[in-house]
């Protein structure tokens, strides 16, 4: 699964009245009774004492998904209460739910604190009401609202689902596989790679009062291949997320943010190397058996690539009179270059005889193919068969034609 392009989720708790962004989108605090506006500046009271963020990941419809779990300890220091509109922002999400020490604090935001959000994000993101479960192409904002107390500490968990970004890395330059340069109509063209990405952004959690440590996990299958880790923008320092075993089944990495850590997003994704099975297509070879034993020869087959320099196939030969021979073979084949330069292939096969007399010999085979038109050249030996058989040892030469 390359990554560097794709925003698949971005988190947001912003406090509005600072100007800046963070995690949790709010306009200015306002103290319990006062239902105001957004105030132009001013940072929020309330600190973030720790967050922890955790992705469990597992394949769905073949593709990874991710179950996001935000959690933020969040004190009020003051000693006046506090209440403070906020705003959950994602991308690539669905079903993100919202709960302050476990009771739903999801709330739909008015005109004024959206649009001091709005500011703050520099777009205009869709509205999401409470209970809406649409993953959206856009940025989604999901409001809420809540109060703390004097010198009160509450848990404020956002939950969901998030989807990557997928980016497709083809075989680049003038190289053709093989198999593919033979099935030009039918073959497949499959991708390298599949990369999935996903973003966190960590930077507007800064907008809170102060900001505590970061506890990030990732856990996903056995099998994946995960990279990442939390990148500064500015210095370009990356820290690196770092194996921590596995849990229950499943492989877990771990990176923390200390406070002032400095870093702008988490980036991570998993890299998909495709299972390397490429469709081939038919072919149709006309010629003859050369020797003691001359004839008419056609061959039809049908072939696929398993990984891409491997062409296996199964044909049929047949003088259309009394002799079919059917032979399963794999060849290994050098790819077409530049569009000028053919592909060369050289391969083995069992060659089993149907009719007359049934017996099973060793086939050597090579070829030379530009694109779909192309000449091969096969032996067939079958030690069961007397020396006076004239077929105990054919010598084929075919012109062969592929689609």
């Amino acid at each position: 699964m390359s990554f560097r392009t794709a925003l698949a989720i971005s988190l947001l708790a912003l406090v509005v009245p600072s100007g800046a962004s963070a995690n949790v989108a709010a306009p200015p605090p306002r103290h319990a009774g006062r239902m105001t506006a957004a105030q132009p500046v001013g940072k929020t009271p309330l600190a973030v004492a720790h967050e922890t963020l955790t992705f469990t990941c597992d394949e769905v419809d073949g593709e990874p998904e991710c179950l996001f779990e935000a959690r933020y300890t969040i004190d009020n220091p003051s000693d006046a209460p506090v209440s403070q509109v906020a705003a959950f922002v994602s991308l690539r999400s669905s079903g993100v739910q919202i709960t302050l020490d476990g009771r739903d604090a999801r709330s739909p935001l008015d005109a004024a604190e959206r649009a001091a959000i709005t500011t703050v994000l520099g777009s205009d993101p869709r509205h999401e009401s409470p209970g809406r479960q649409d993953p959206g192409e856009g940025v989604v904002l999901h409001g809420m609202r809540f109060t703390l107390a004097p010198h009160a500490r509450a848990e404020l968990v956002a939950r969901g689902v998030t989807y990557p970004e997928k980016n497709l890395v083809f075989e680049e330059g003038y190289v053709v596989s093989g198999n593919r340069g033979r099935h030009l109509l039918l073959g497949t063209d499959t991708p390298r790679r599949r990369h999935y990405d996903f973003d966190y952004l960590i930077a507007p959690i800064r907008s809170w009062a102060s900001v505590g440590p970061i506890d990030i996990e990732i856990r996903h299958p056995t099998g994946w291949s995960l990279w990442g880790g939390a990148i500064a923008r500015d210095t370009g320092h990356r820290a690196e997320l770092v194996p921590a075993g596995e849990r229950d089944g499943r492989a877990v990495a771990r990176l923390t943010i200390p406070p002032g850590g400095g870093a702008d997003v988490l980036s991570f994704g998993f890299d998909d190397d495709p299972i390397p099975i490429f469709h081939g297509g038919p072919m149709v070879g006309i010629g003859g058996v050369v020797g003691s034993g001359s004839e008419l020869r056609m061959r039809f087959g049908w072939e696929f690539a398993a990984p891409e320099y491997l062409v296996w196939g199964v044909s049929a030969d047949t003088n259309f009179t009394d002799r079919v021979v059917i032979t399963p073979s794999g060849d290994f084949t050098l790819p077409h270059l530049f569009f000028v330069i053919p592909s060369l292939s050289l391969g083995a096969g069992l060659p089993i005889v149907v009719t007359p007399n049934p017996t099973v010999g060793v086939r050597l085979e090579s070829a030379i193919t530009f694109f779909p038109v192309g000449f091969a050249a096969s032996v067939d030996i079958f030690p069961g068969v007397s020396k006076p058989d004239p077929h105990r040892i054919d010598w084929t030469l075919l012109a062969r034609f592929s689609l």
